[in-house]
This record gives structure tokens, C-alpha cells and sequence, in this order.
């Protein structure tokens, strides 16, 4: 809004203090792209109570979306 009226007297941040102070908020859209798919199967933690004596003895990995322009990237990592 504030870039659409461009008030020469108020500054940006300004200008959103004084809506927001009166009640104006932006509400944030939805994001309604879904990169995973929720389920009920959960997997048993294999190293709940297992020593670690050594380097190397316990791997994990993740992996994560990273939306680059239109499309989701997938990183993983280990």
C-alpha cells in the first residue's frame, strides 16, 4: 500500500507503524504449495540408547525443498 500512495511526508517503516497502530494489518498469504505428503507411517529411532565409542559409527541425512524461481530444488544432506 505505502508504494501505491507513496506519501512524500512518511517513510516507509513509519507509514506501517502508523497503519498497523490503527489497525490495518497485512494478512499473509497461504502458501498452498505442498512439497511433501503427510502420513501416518513413523519409523522406529534406530539409535535411541546405542554408545557411541568411535567416529563414524552413527550416518544421518535429511533432506529439504529450496524453491528456486517456479520450481522446488531438493537439497540433502549427510
Amino acid at each position: 500500500m505505502y508504494y501505491t500512495l507513496k506519501p512524500s511526508f512518511l517513510g516507509r517503516d513509519k507509514f506501517i507503524d502508523v497503519f498497523m497502530s490503527l489497525g490495518y494489518r497485512l494478512h499473509k498469504r497461504k502458501n498452498y504449495i505442498k512439497t511433501t505428503v503427510a502420513s501416518s507411517i513413523y519409523y522406529p529411532n534406530l539409535i535411541k540408547g546405542m554408545q557411541v565409542n568411535a567416529p563414524s559409527t552413527i550416518w544421518q541425512s535429511d533432506i529439504t525443498y529450496i524453491r528456486i524461481g517456479d520450481t522446488f530444488i531438493m537439497l540433502s544432506l549427510l
